[in-house]
């Protein structure tokens, strides 16, 4: 759309997806976005700009987040690598390139490229005897420890630290998998902490369609073979928690145990004979405090309005699988 130089929208079926406006409406079209009522999308209808030539697919099911990730991973590898931030440092393998400064990633000798791209940006850290079946990639100032392997379209946002087997994953920024275990065909939010030994079902013994269930309790059968879980930010799990296939965590929760397949925000569940319950505002504030302190960023009153906003039944019951 950018690149069409000139203002247009796009649409999804009959559904306007993404439009470029003119600066001098951008304040009907904020008030519009920002209010309750519905505006925007008849603001958009009755603007007269012209319809881009092209139709974009929007995601409207949990198993699209994983689908869309794997057909597009490969593409914009290659518009990375296109891009010229990158340069080969050896077959397959790709560092960011800084300009007028040193690089600062540390990659360790004995690590094997099986397959490429693996593109790495700056200030990572790759500890020795990890594998890479590409394509994969690395945020800046993650840490991949040693002996990990990374599977085929994992992606790892900045601030990271990943160990264990991972494949078909995407983990946004300051994540944590610091220990052994598998995680495979899911999407972690930011802020998710995954504790020693946590692993991830991702096939039906029956070798079946994984079928998920949304907090509508409607059941949806999915058409993947593969489906681990998708998990909001701000989770964490006890050591040696098992999730099942097609979980459905909804952000903010403590798991342990065998946790269900669909999992409320603000739930902790740690198994066994502990009770059940629904965390507070105020212990979620504690907790993410002391985890933004340890990365040096401030924990700010608006990130409180946010756990607040997630609080309410109302986007409880909306935000289980999408990512806060």
């Amino acid at each position: 759309l950018l690149d069409a130089g000139h203002c247009c929208k796009i649409y999804a079926g009959n559904v306007i997806a993404a439009a470029v406006i003119n600066q001098n409406d951008c304040t009907d079209f904020m008030n519009a976005a920002s209010s309750e009522d519905g505006l925007l999308p008849q603001l958009l209808n009755e603007n007269s700009d012209p319809i881009f030539d092209g139709e974009l697919t929007l995601i409207d099911s949990p198993e699209d987040f994983l689908t869309a990730h794997e057909q597009s991973i490969e593409g914009m590898t290659a518009l990375a690598i296109d891009s010229g931030r990158y340069f080969e440092l050896r077959s397959g393998l790709y560092q960011e390139k800084k300009q007028g400064t040193k690089h600062t990633s540390t990659i360790d000798d004995f690590i094997t490229i099986r397959s490429g791209p693996v593109l790495i940006e700056d200030d990572v850290n790759v500890g020795p005897f990890c594998c890479f079946d590409g394509p994969v990639k690395v945020g800046s100032r993650s840490k991949i420890h040693p002996h990990s392997w990374l599977g085929p379209a994992t992606v790892v946002g900045r601030d990271c630290r990943l160990a264990g087997e991972v494949t078909a994953t995407v983990m946004e920024s300051f994540s944590n998998k610091s220990h052994d275990g598998f995680l495979g065909h899911s999407h972690l939010g930011s802020w998710v902490n995954l504790g020693a030994g946590t692993v991830t079902a991702n096939l039906k013994v029956s070798y079946g369609m994984i079928k998920i269930y949304p907090p509508d309790n409607n059941v949806i059968k999915t058409k993947r073979q593969f489906f681990g879980m998708l998990c909001g930010d701000f989770t964490k799990t006890a050591v040696r928690t098992a999730l099942p296939c097609g979980a459905l965590i909804g952000p903010a929760s403590t798991l342990g145990g065998n946790p269900p397949a669909t999992v409320r925000p603000f739930t902790t569940d740690l198994g066994g004979k502990h009770p059940v319950t629904t965390a507070t505002v105020d212990q979620l504030t504690t907790a993410l405090e002391r985890m933004m302190h340890r990365r040096g960023i401030h924990f700010h009153s608006a990130d409180r309005n946010l756990l607040i906003s997630m609080s309410t039944e109302e986007n409880k019951n909306i935000k289980i699988y999408i990512r806060a």
